[in-house]
């Protein structure tokens, strides 16, 4: 009979395979119990702490998770339950969209107060991706005057944007003086000059990455490789 040891890793659990002669040590356990137990446990969390390097390394990288996923890096960590188990995920500081973003499953959001969700892009954005202005601190701009400086308006493509116009020193709109192509298109003679900064979306779909469980699954084989070579190694005299 084949034995497995299992270890669950976000939402998949993992089966790690053991060769024939490490079955046969296992078979001893009654008689050096204490020396087995301490290879497994050494070989699970060298497995776990291998997991969470190869997925921070590979799999919140670039393009694999879009959002947020500096914070995510920073937060992921594995915790060891037992000499047999453990799971890598991550803090409670990021535990809130860790599941929509690094699970499996397709997320709708919809605002919860407000009437759309205000969603960050063009100009608003920095080299990571972030948000450099939060709508309240967009909304809070306002001209020498007090009047807000933040225009929402439809675009020509259809959607609704906050676009913060660029002001001089007195307060006064600046206007393009002739015909200007740039990053956000053609503008006209008289087109305000500014920044894009909110797309305003009544709901997002998020696709999860299922990060957390397809780098469990690739790190299988460098999971039974470790425990078999701890296991193999337990002296037995």
């Amino acid at each position: 009979m084949t034995r497995k040891w299992i270890i669950i890793m976000a939402a998949a659990a993992i089966a790690i395979g053991l060769t024939s002669k490490s079955q046969q040590i296992i078979a001893m356990w009654q008689r050096y119990p204490e020396r087995l137990v301490e290879a497994i446990d050494t070989g699970v969390g060298q497995w776990l702490a291998e997991t969470e390097s190869f997925i921070k390394a590979n799999k919140l990288s670039g393009q694999s998770a879009k959002v947020r996923s500096g914070a995510l890096r920073q937060d992921l960590t594995h915790q060891q339950a037992d000499p047999f188990s453990g799971h890598v995920g991550t803090t409670a500081r990021t535990a809130a969209y860790a599941r929509t973003i690094l699970g499996p499953d397709t997320t709708t959001i919809t605002p919860k107060s407000a009437k759309h969700l205000w969603l960050p892009i063009a100009d608003n954005l920095n080299p990571s991706g972030l948000a450099r202005m939060t709508p309240r601190e967009a909304m809070g701009l306002t001209t020498p005057s007090g009047r807000r400086r933040l225009q929402v308006f439809k675009s020509k493509a259809g959607n609704l944007v906050a676009f913060l116009p660029d002001a001089d020193d007195a307060g006064k709109t600046q206007r393009f003086k002739r015909k200007t192509k740039g990053k956000s298109g053609v503008r006209a003679k008289g087109d305000l000059k500014g920044k894009l900064l909110f797309v305003l979306k009544d709901q997002v779909v998020i696709q999860g990455t299922d990060a957390l469980a397809q780098g469990a699954i690739e790190m299988t084989t460098r999971g039974t490789i470790i425990l078999n070579t701890l296991i193999q190694g337990v002296k037995l005299s």
